[in-house]
């Protein structure tokens, strides 16, 4: 795993954009946001299998861009839910520290 200035080193170096990235996703080329966006809809869905897929997507989002801040922060939302809290801390203090100025990523630490 990546520590936390190697990632935000990535992040400052990256020519990355959320709205324009893709990936190869389901035997498919997919847009980052729309993978983000079918995550987020799962989650909304409060239950154990959706919510494990929603991570699963996260996942993918985060092993292909592993400064992807945001999904750090649903990550760290997905495993407190189910129990993980260290884990949960781990992703929410990655996003926290890759973008200091979200108050988001903040308050979860708390």
């Amino acid at each position: 795993m990546f520590d936390l200035a190697q990632l935000e080193k990535m992040r400052r170096e990256s020519s990355w954009y959320f709205h324009t990235a893709t990936i190869e996703f389901d035997g498919e080329t997919q847009t980052y946001k729309g993978v983000y966006e079918k995550a987020l809809g799962l989650l909304s869905n409060n239950d154990v299998l959706s919510l494990m897929r929603a991570h699963d997507l996260f996942k993918v989002l985060l092993d292909d861009t592993p400064f992807y801040s945001e999904a750090h922060f649903q990550l760290s939302r997905i495993e407190y839910r189910l129990g993980n809290k260290d884990v949960a801390i781990q992703h929410a203090e990655m996003a926290a520290g890759l973008e200091p100025g979200h108050i988001n990523f903040r308050l979860i630490l708390i």
